[in-house]
């Protein structure tokens, strides 16, 4: 898990480690050094009196942080309190962080010079410190003074710039908005090198509130901004640069403008910093510089920081695969509600990475993606798991809805998810318009499988007239998108001239990308080819490598026709047992030739024995299945006397690749 910033209140303490002194009783030539403000070059002693030498009273919030918790009982405290909430302190002429009403701690006894403001406004008081004691203080600011815009805005008070441009901005403190007033404040502030006033002048710019809209000028701003120490500024101009939205895009000057955001302590920095070396971007690819980016992002608070260094843990990116980091990580910022890294949790958690495995865990972190920010892979996710019924029960209802959020978030298996669940009337009524409308979007979108399923909607006519040309189109857009049906059914098309000319030659290197993605049926068609010399040359080793291929891959058809060449011999020497066992896996398969290949090897005794009942089986299932020629087969098995084994150069009718 990674630390999160706190905001610490500046306190005033002696250096850490320094040995405290009794204070003896100043004399009478001491007494006023005691009680007077230390000049420049003077420091105070361990009575707390003013004496040659280097203040080091003062130590940043961080150092305080980093001392003893334990109270030092010889320093002292002053409670300031002011009339108007939220003014500005001042102790001995340096800035504390923190605003009225605040205690300042760890002081040494003596007088110190609390000064407050807040806009125009001051107030200033001696202030004695009493060893062991809290010394409080109430200071009067005039409420009148602070009404006056713009009273006490210089280039050398740019803070108060800044305050009233705030006020008048925001229409903040009872004033009526004055856009216009507050940018000419803001631009005072400004050019007092106070980067908070740049930054809202560049934002004025790019909004053209309050101003004439002028991207170039706020550009300035910014700039003028990260200049000043504003990490925003910096920001802002690394944006500019990486898209090229408002100046030249210049990705390696995005890099430095990140950078300089990312050091001035911006989370958000540092991750665009850590994905631009990452991806290459304006640069060489730095997977480690990414890490340390990334890290450093998380460690600011940036979730996304968080999730990207989860992502590089996850995949091995610049580091050792540990699947455990990359887990704390993606709860660290799931926890801070960032979508995506709910999704990448989920898929952890639903594959047993670096946790246990639970896929009702898992669905519960897709839906908090989905739900926190329309994260459209989580919403995705989830709806797949309610359409299949994994890790809960199948719910089309809640797909479909998970689905439509995806889509409108822009993922095209979301929309290819509506469209499967219209055409198929899953939970709901059967609209081939919607699965159509859905379908078109998901290609659109680049979704392989979106294009594939239109080209059949258009293929079949299904919520618009048939239009083969259309559906062709849609087969190869699917087949480029890599979805290997999509490959087959453009192959098919071309083989056969539907929607355009016939081409083989295209045919054929279609169903070999199919087959390539190990799609079975693709496969089969391959080898079709090869046998038949179909826009290839003719070659029966190819084509038995092919159907076996398909065969491995599920297709039943492919089982046939591997059977086939096995039993007559083609490309390799006949061996009719194994062709009993593909015919067999065939018919397995619901494929009505395997079934009645099998019954003709039981019929006559090849590569099985001779069983008449079996084969009445087998010609009994072909026939079910929808093969005429087997249920004539079946008839006459009874009353046939036994068949002699063909010669070997009789075709079976089971040949094909249909």
């Amino acid at each position: 898990m990674t630390t999160t910033r706190r905001n610490l209140i500046l306190a005033l303490a002696m250096t850490a480690g320094a040995a405290f002194t009794l204070a003896h009783t100043p004399t009478n030539a001491d007494a006023q050094s005691c009680r007077r403000v230390c000049k420049t070059g003077e420091k105070r002693d361990g009575r707390g009196c003013c004496v040659p030498g280097r203040d080091d009273a003062n130590l940043s919030s961080q150092a305080v942080s980093n001392r003893s918790p334990e109270r030092n009982t010889k320093a002292g405290a002053i409670a300031v309190k002011t009339n108007v909430r939220g003014a500005r302190v001042k102790i001995d002429g340096k800035r504390v962080r923190g605003k009225t009403p605040t205690t300042l701690e760890d002081l040494r006894p003596g007088a110190y010079e609390i000064e407050v403001s807040k806009g125009s406004a001051r107030s200033k008081q001696i202030v004695t410190v009493v060893a062991g004691e809290t010394t409080r203080v109430s200071l009067e600011l005039e409420k009148s003074a602070s009404r006056s815009a713009g009273s006490g805005c210089t280039r050398k008070r740019p803070d108060a710039c800044f305050d009233k441009a705030q006020e008048l901005y925001y229409g903040k403190g009872g004033k009526k908005k004055n856009e216009a007033r507050a940018g000419k404040l803001y631009e005072t502030g400004c050019k007092g090198k106070h980067g908070e006033s740049c930054l809202a002048l560049a934002r004025m710019y790019d909004r053209g509130k309050g101003v004439t809209q002028d991207y170039a000028r706020g550009k300035d701003y910014y700039r003028k901004a990260c200049d000043f120490g504003n990490q925003s500024g910096c920001f802002n101009i690394g944006v500019a640069y990486e898209f090229g939205n408002t100046l030249k895009q210049d990705k390696p000057q995005a890099r430095i403008f990140y950078g300089k955001a990312c050091d001035l302590g911006s989370g958000t920095g540092c991750s665009n910093l850590g994905f631009m070396l990452e991806m290459g971007y304006g640069g060489a690819s730095d997977t480690k510089g990414a890490v340390t980016r990334y890290q450093r992002g998380c460690d600011l608070g940036n979730a996304r920081g968080c999730t990207n260094l989860g992502y590089m843990y996850s995949n091995a990116r610049g580091v050792p695969r540990d699947y455990a980091k990359a887990v704390a990580l993606y709860a660290n910022a799931c926890e801070r509600r960032y979508a995506r890294a709910c999704n990448n949790l989920g898929v952890l958690t639903e594959n047993g990475n670096g946790t246990a495995k639970s896929l009702p865990k898992a669905l519960a972190l897709y839906e908090s993606g989905c739900s926190y920010g329309g994260d459209k892979n989580a919403c995705a996710n989830a709806a797949k798991m309610y359409e299949m019924g994994t890790g809960t029960k199948k719910d089309y209802v809640k797909s479909l809805e998970l689905n439509e959020a995806a889509c409108k978030q822009g993922s095209g298996r979301g929309c290819n998810g509506v469209g499967y669940i219209y055409d198929n009337g899953l939970g709901t009524k059967v609209d081939y318009a919607k699965a159509l409308e859905a379908f078109d979007k998901s290609c659109r979108l680049e979704h392989s499988f979106g294009c594939t399923n239109l080209g059949l909607m258009h293929g079949y006519g299904r919520g618009t007239k048939r239009n083969e040309a259309k559906a062709r189109t849609s087969f190869r857009t699917g087949c480029k998108l890599g979805h290997a049906r999509g490959c087959m059914k453009y192959g098919e098309f071309l083989e056969k001239g539907l929607g355009g000319t016939v081409d083989l030659a295209a045919a054929f290197s279609e169903y070999e990308k199919a087959c390539d993605f190990n799609y079975g049926y693709g496969c089969t068609s391959l080898g079709f080819m090869y046998s038949k010399g179909r826009g290839t040359s003719q070659n029966n080793g190819k084509a038995l490598d092919a159907y076996r291929k398909g065969c491995d891959n599920g297709d039943a058809r492919g089982c046939n026709n591997y059977g086939h060449m096995l039993e007559k011999g083609r490309g390799r020497a006949a061996d009719p047992a194994l062709a009993a066992k593909m015919y067999r896996k065939s018919c397995d398969g619901k494929h009505a030739n395997g079934c009645r290949n099998l019954a003709e090897l039981y019929q006559r005794g090849l590569g099985v024995a001779r069983n008449d009942a079996e084969a009445r089986v087998y010609f009994d299932k072909a026939c079910t299945m929808g093969s005429e020629k087997a249920c004539t087969q079946k008839g006459q098995l009874a009353d046939a006397a036994p068949v002699p084994p063909p010669p070997t150069a009789k075709k079976s009718a089971g040949f094909g690749k249909k």
